[in-house]
């Protein structure tokens, strides 16, 4: 009875108190961390934006990072559990555990009325095969325009021309329309294996227009499947989408285990000019 007493105490506190409660000791994490094999798994950017908590076995609850958590329990050493929440699609009301981050383990000693600090340092499952990576870097890219469609090509912009909007690496893409060439898409040149299990695409963005995703094999074009809605320019900066690609695929599966993805950007009516900028794509899925 005594631990089913002490979570709801936690839970008590954490969604009523305004003050620090003296019998509690808290737990703050200000932020996580991402590492990862820069060559076989890409870019360490993330969009972890809640953490699962697990103490002694015991489900605290999920937070929103930052956060300060209250805990009533015996002092001493404790073992935690975390793993990383993101928002799937970009859509805040589909929170889920992400898949193919690790859970982190530790070891943290709790006293009543201290705060301990404490970063997650978060990286990927063992297992995953990480396909269709474009990072911009090399002078090749995957991404080509439709010849058949239209003129607009994905660019490369690099750090040292573009120090304000490259973030990550060398170089990011660059997709830009206006009024006299409103229209663009971009296809992968390559045909990519997928099989009929859990797929995810990993896509840094950082857009004035709005833009979509979507999935194509030799035999269909899936309707452009997630629509990225445009940032205000006052605020505009770089973000991470994961995007359920398996819901694509696995509706295309019947014709083809072969599939390529593109962007498509349509000039927004209220827009003179647009830019979209990716960077780190990546499609992941279990072995």
């Amino acid at each position: 009875m005594k631990k089913i007493y002490s979570f709801f105490l936690i839970l008590s506190i954490g969604l009523s108190a305004c003050k620090k409660d003296s019998r509690a000791a808290w737990l703050k994490i200000d932020s996580v961390k991402l590492t990862t094999n820069a060559v076989t798994e890409g870019e360490n950017s993330h969009g972890i934006t809640d953490i699962w908590v697990y103490m002694d076995n015991e489900p605290l609850g999920v937070f929103e990072v930052p956060c300060e958590i209250p805990i009533i329990t015996d002092e001493g050493n404790h073992h935690f559990i975390f793993y990383a929440g993101v928002n799937q699609n970009g859509i805040n009301s589909t929170k889920i555990r992400y898949p193919f981050y690790d859970k982190v383990e530790a070891n943290i000693v709790l006293t009543k009325e201290q705060t301990v600090n404490y970063t997650p340092n978060f990286t990927y499952k063992q297992g995953i095969s990480f396909v269709g990576m474009e990072n911009f870097e090399d002078t090749g890219i995957i991404l080509q325009n439709d010849p058949n469609e239209d003129t607009t090509t994905i660019k490369i912009l690099s750090a040292l021309n573009y120090p304000n909007i490259v973030k990550y690496g060398n170089n990011c893409g660059h997709i830009h329309v206006s009024s006299t060439d409103t229209i663009a898409q971009v296809f992968t040149d390559i045909a990519l294996s997928l099989p009929k299990t859990n797929i995810y695409m990993e896509l840094d963005y950082m857009n004035n227009n709005t833009f979509a995703q979507g999935m194509i094999t030799s035999q269909e074009i899936l309707d452009p499947y997630l629509r990225i809605n445009a940032q205000d320019n006052a605020t505009i900066k770089w973000k991470k989408m994961y995007i359920n690609i398996g819901e694509q695929t696995n509706y295309l599966a019947y014709n083809s285990s072969a599939f390529n993805y593109y962007f498509v950007v349509n000039l927004d009516s209220d827009n003179a000019i647009g830019d979209i900028y990716l960077d780190n794509i990546k499609i992941l899925y279990f072995e």
